[in-house]
């Protein structure tokens, strides 16, 4: 990404130099809008089309039924549990470094991706720094998956506790999860396979997303019994993400809610909160698994 970048910005540089008047002129217009399609169709061959892929939610075919507040305010009551108790294991083992990620979840990301039906691992990189560093920081952004360059660019502050979470996250978009509830899904699978401090990372990240679908005294009832080390983490984190400047991550999350609704992702960047939908109406929190699979894709063809 960083390479792209640098060689962008010099041939708009040298181009601007250059050939100010030329730029006025029909036929680089044309050249440039030509680019701009060109790199569309590329990034729909390496990467784009997995975003027409049937989601999780849509091949489990969850009903409303199963997908109920009470089921909702019990799984994140699980969830709270969960965190209270290991959170001293979880911080005195502590949490993979960067480095560490690609070997620690892949064996854990094969696991998690058989469950949801995807019978191949993709190589996990090791996360990179970027250039963007400071974008994503102003703009309230964790990390991205370059679609072009299947690499990994995490936030330089995100947090130890957050790391496993977070990489696991854009590991499954790298295995074609383009649907950001199904890449939060796989995180939760994986985490949920390895140490205190890997399922840990994962219920820190899938908490507030859940609790995004309470009542405000269903949700004051469950925070209440979350014990202090949690919540310390959890104002730690708070604490990083209001480096964000406000009119930055207005318009970088306006910018990607057009992108998904472009792609046909309807609920656009409220899909983040769908895994929710997912967990309660088929997570199992004791197991750290689905309760059933979902059906495969492509579907089987009849005979």
């Amino acid at each position: 990404m960083d390479a792209c970048l640098l060689v962008l910005v010099g041939a708009l540089a040298w181009l601007v130099w250059s050939r100010r008047l030329a730029l006025l002129r029909p036929m680089p217009v044309v050249l440039g809008l030509a680019a701009v399609a060109a790199a569309w169709l590329v990034f729909l061959l390496a990467w784009g089309w997995h975003y027409q892929v049937p989601t999780v939610e849509v091949r489990l075919g969850l009903t409303p039924a199963e997908v109920t507040v009470e089921r909702g305010e019990a799984f994140a009551a699980g969830l709270v549990a969960q965190l209270n108790a290991l959170h001293g294991a979880a911080h005195a083992a502590g949490f993979p470094s960067r480095p560490e990620l690609p070997s620690v979840l892949a064996p854990l990301m094969a696991d998690a991706l058989s469950q949801v039906g995807q019978p191949w691992t993709p190589w996990l990189p090791r996360p990179r720094r970027t250039m963007l560093d400071v974008y994503f920081r102003n703009a309230g952004i964790d990390g991205m998956t370059n679609p072009f360059g299947l690499e990994v660019l995490l936030n330089s502050r995100v947090l130890p506790m957050e790391l496993p979470a977070l990489a696991a996250h854009e590991y499954a978009h790298l295995a074609g999860f383009a649907d950001e509830a199904d890449a939060s899904i796989v995180a939760w699978l994986a985490c949920q396979r390895g140490s205190a401090a890997l399922k840990y990372s994962s219920g820190l990240a899938v908490l507030p997303h859940v609790l995004t679908g309470l009542d405000r005294e269903r949700r004051q009832r469950v925070l209440a019994a979350l014990g202090e080390g949690p919540r310390a983490d959890l104002r730690a984190i708070a604490a990083r993400l209001a480096e964000q400047r406000p009119w930055v991550q207005l318009i970088a999350w306006q910018t990607y809610d057009r992108f998904l609704k472009a792609n046909r992702v309807a609920e656009g960047v409220a899909r983040y909160d769908a895994v929710a939908r997912v967990l309660v109406g088929a997570g199992d929190i004791v197991s750290g698994t689905l309760r059933r699979r979902p059906s495969p894709w492509p579907a089987p063809r009849r005979r």
